[in-house]
């Protein structure tokens, strides 16, 4: 009996869009490896998540040519942020870069396709401050539920725009 190879998933990304997707994120928030992946996740509603033997040898060539930098963190793990000549280089790389943003709001929306890099990084801030605040303390019910009807009243009012 002959076993069959399943199919592989055609590639979303070239290895250069997917870079410049990396520092991108990076650039907006300085990440652990897990965390980056997980922003790619969040960024495409589940669309497309990176496999770890895609990010950190990615991770590793982008340390290499000197456009992120990592730096450990008291849990041991590295974090990454971008670095002078990595954020020159995604400058000079814009087109490349807006491209690749699309294709990723594609998957997540099919149709959106405008790059809005400060709602971006307002996401981002929310996600630091809600994962900093548990990392904090352990919250109480009523700083849950607090919360929760902050983020829900905030998706309220962008949904009456």
């Amino acid at each position: 009996m002959r076993m069959l190879k399943p199919e592989r998933q055609p590639k979303k990304f070239t290895g250069e869009q997917l870079a410049l997707l990396v520092l991108y994120l990076i650039k907006l928030n300085p990440k652990h490896g897990y965390e980056l992946i997980k922003s790619f996740e969040d960024y495409s509603m589940g669309a497309y998540i990176p496999s770890s033997g895609v990010i950190y040898p990615l991770l590793t060539a982008l340390e290499d040519k000197k456009y992120v930098r990592a730096e450990n963190t008291v849990s041991g793990k590295k974090r990454y942020l971008a670095s002078p000549e990595g954020i020159g280089y995604l400058d000079s790389h814009e087109e490349e870069l807006n491209a690749a943003l699309l294709t990723l709001r594609k998957m997540m929306h099919g149709i959106s396709t405008q790059r809005i890099e400060k709602i971006d990084l307002a996401m981002e801030n929310l996600k630091i401050s809600l994962r900093k605040k548990l990392r904090e303390r352990s919250l109480t019910d009523e700083e849950i539920e607090l919360f929760c009807l902050i983020i829900l009243n905030a998706a309220s009012s962008i949904d009456k725009i």
